[in-house]
């Protein structure tokens, strides 16, 4: 009993981080890159700490001039560009994995959501328009690390392990106890023993 008990808590520790596993392990902290088009300010913020793959990551772009006010825009162009070691990842020749478009909010800034297939180089193309003309351009250069919610991540490994001990605590479980096979007792009858009948003998004449 002891044992199985081992092995279910085994079980539980490996099993339990699978579980609470979610796709936004990685939102935490912020990450912030500028590029500068002459005398115009491009802010681009990630919600993460740093990229990763595999994971919904919100790109927020902003516009300033150099004094750091804010310039008005009607929308920004946003396009993802595998670079040299993701060149795999499209088949367009450009180079053009993803585009989209998000017009400005009333807090000054655009939001677009994407997530990068795959770790490696990438390259963010960003244009602001206003008023059917493009206003300010910028080109950042992006370093995606491995996330861990790809197909070969850690969770996975976890998973598997736990599998393998679910059915290694099922054979347990199945496991009988070994039966004790017991001959049947014949109990043997037992005669009552009879009295012996005294025979009481004619008696003769003198």
């Amino acid at each position: 009993m002891r044992r199985l008990l081992a092995v279910l808590a085994a079980l539980f520790v490996i099993a339990a981080p699978v579980v609470g596993a979610g796709p936004a392990v990685a939102h935490g902290g912020a990450f912030d890159m500028k590029y500068v088009d002459g005398s115009n300010i491009l802010l681009l913020t990630f919600n993460t700490h740093a990229p990763v793959s595999g994971l919904d990551i919100e790109h927020d772009l902003r516009l300033y001039d150099l004094v750091g006010a804010p310039i008005p825009f009607d929308e920004v162009a946003f396009e993802v560009d595998t670079r040299a070691n993701t060149n795999q990842l499209t088949l367009n020749k450009d180079g053009v994995l993803h585009e989209d478009t998000a017009p400005m909010l009333p807090t000054n800034e655009s939001k677009l959501t994407f997530a990068y297939p795959a770790p490696g180089s990438y390259s963010l193309d960003v244009t602001f328009r206003e008023g059917g003309r493009d206003i300010s351009h910028g080109v950042f250069a992006l370093d995606v690390a491995p996330g861990s919610q790809g197909a070969s991540g850690f969770p996975w490994i976890r998973l598997g392990l736990a599998f393998l001990l679910g059915l290694f605590v099922a054979s347990l479980l199945r496991r009988r106890a070994p039966v004790v096979v017991t001959e049947p007792v014949v109990e043997e009858a037992v005669e009552e023993a009879q009295p012996e009948s005294v025979g009481v003998g004619a008696r003769t004449a003198p």
